[in-house]
Parts: structure tokens; sequence; C-alpha cells
């Protein structure tokens, strides 16, 4: 029977290698995503604070810095919280960056505006305890009207997507939950990956303390493809 422990290992190893940090690196320069661009527009308070948790080499936190909004970013790879800190040094960025696993911030209570979980990051994070962990977390660091943001693949389609791609192969195995799956692609080793539907991304939020929460899709925001959501809560 495969442990989170084991899973939480391969999916540390898959962001650590040469070819993960030179891909999230040259993401850097892609800058915000549309839909991402909206839902500042739209949704983020007049603040000045930002965490971004699982931040990868930097392209939201530059992006988020570069619109005034004073970020640290945190990440549980060595290797991509290095690369972000050597661009935000080529860059003279104000942007702090720490490695952590993200359920031991090293904040004092109430110190963020905004926590953000973009990139499907909680895609890689195995069980909903983990899962539960990282929001509860983020409620804690959030100030007293502080709003956090997550985007997750929708199960249901996203699923048909994989079936029908032949570069991805998904391996069944014992002790997985609803929405869990082990994905290969292109003969890299097999990653752990979990798919959300729309009512747990909403249970996520309530069991955290967010009962202000709202859930949309990526399509709503102006991207092409629909099988992202993207929710908000905001901390009483």
């Amino acid at each position: 029977m495969v442990e989170a422990k084991e899973l939480r290992r391969g999916v540390l190893a898959s962001y650590s290698t040469a070819d993960a940090v030179e891909q999230y690196t040259q993401r850097v320069a892609e800058g915000l995503r549309k839909y991402e661009k909206a839902a500042i527009d739209q949704f983020f308070p007049l603040s000045d604070k930002v965490l971004v948790v699982g931040c990868g080499a930097g392209r939201e936190a530059f992006a988020l810095e570069a619109l005034g909004y004073k970020v640290k970013g945190i990440d549980i790879s060595e290797n991509l919280i290095t690369a972000a800190r050597s661009i935000a040094n080529q860059r003279h960025s104000q942007v702090e960056f720490e490695l952590t696993n993200g359920t031991n911030i090293s904040e004092p209570d109430r110190t963020y505006d905004i926590v953000i979980f973009w990139s499907q990051i909680l895609a890689n994070v195995p069980t909903k305890e983990a899962r539960q962990a990282l929001l509860q977390e983020a409620f804690r660091i959030l100030v007293a009207g502080g709003l956090a943001s997550l985007t997750v693949h929708d199960r249901t389609r996203t699923l048909k997507l994989l079936e029908a791609d032949s570069r991805y192969e998904r391996i069944n195995q014992q002790g997985l939950d609803d929405g869990d799956v082990i994905l290969k692609e292109g003969g890299k080793d097999p990653v752990f990956w979990h798919y959300f539907d729309e009512s747990e991304v909403q249970d996520l939020f309530v069991e955290s303390g967010f009962h202000d929460s709202w859930i949309l899709r990526v399509s709503e925001l102006g991207e092409s493809w629909d099988n992202v959501f993207i929710g908000f809560g905001r901390k009483p």
C-alpha cells in the first residue's frame, strides 16, 4: 500500500531536478496569467502583504511585487528557492523567499492580507489532512478580513483530458483516496496528483474557518480552458 510520506518524497524529488528548476525559472518571464490578473483586479483587497505558498522560482511573487505588493514566497524545494533568490538578486527585488513546508510558517498570527496557493500546488499535497493543515495555517497568519485564494484542477474534466492524452499513464495504487492519481509523463518518474470537485474545495475553506468563500472556473475570468477552479475565502 502506498504511504503518504512516500508520495511526498516523490513530489519533492520531482520539483528538485535540474529540468524542473529550468522550467520554473523560464516561467518567471511569463508573469501573471489572464485569470490571475482578473482575480487580483476583482477580488484582492487594497493591501500590501502577500504570501505565495508553493512559489517555485517566483513567477507570481515577482509579478505581484511589480504591482506594488510586499511579497514573500515559500516552497518545499531548496533548489527552487535557490533559483528564486538568484533571480531576486538579479532584479534587485525585495521579495523574500523561504524554504518551508507551509504548515509551520515562521510568521506571527495575523501577519498577511493575502495568501495564495496558485499554480494548482494543492494537487501535489497527499491526504486531505495535509491540505487542510495548509489552509488552517493560512487562516492563522491572515489578518481579519484577509483573503486566501487557491487554484485546483476540476476532477471530472481533467481526468477526461488525461485519459485522452497518450503522454500520461495513470497508475492506480491501493491506499489512494477519491481524486488521487499517480501519473507518469513521457518516461519521467511517477508523481502524485489530486483532483478536486467543487464541493471538496468548498469544504476545504469552510473547515478551515473561511465561511465567506466562493469558487469560479478560470474560464469565468477570461481563460480559454475550463478545467481549473479558482477559490477564495475571506477570514472573518
